[in-house]
């Protein structure tokens, strides 16, 4: 949501002047074509914003400074092992699903509590 600041900025700039009717008809077109794409662009702006706003996505980039990065509703997120494997992460249906790939695709995924509220997940070295 817009705060309202810059919603009152914006409504402004899609105001008509009047003095616009005295314009030559080329410029009238020109000052069209820029409120089109005015528009356009702050639809994208907004979209970008509420694509990485982290109360609507599913997955969320915390980098510790306090400005969590929401990284969308579907997001895959790629964690690279040091042995050269690669566990996808997702949430879909409301379940954390977890998939892996790597240099031998007979690993296995081994899901290992570590406390109450935690577990590890690693390839399976005995594959």
């Amino acid at each position: 949501m817009l705060d309202s600041a810059r919603q009152h900025e914006l409504d402004r700039l899609h105001e008509v002047d009047p003095r616009e009717d005295r314009l030559p008809r080329w410029a009238f077109g020109t000052i069209n074509s820029l409120r089109r794409a005015l528009k356009t662009e702050a639809q994208r702006a907004d979209a970008a914003r509420l694509a990485t706003d982290p109360h609507g996505s599913s997955a969320i980039l915390d980098r510790f400074d306090g400005v969590p990065i929401g990284l969308g509703a579907n997001a895959v997120v790629t964690f690279r092992l040091p042995d050269g494997y690669d566990i996808q992460a997702r949430v879909r249906d409301g379940v954390l699903e977890l998939t892996g790939s790597g240099k031998s695709l007979s690993n296995g995924l081994v899901v290992a509590p570590w406390a109450v509220n935690a577990v590890r997940v690693f390839a399976d070295p005995r594959r």
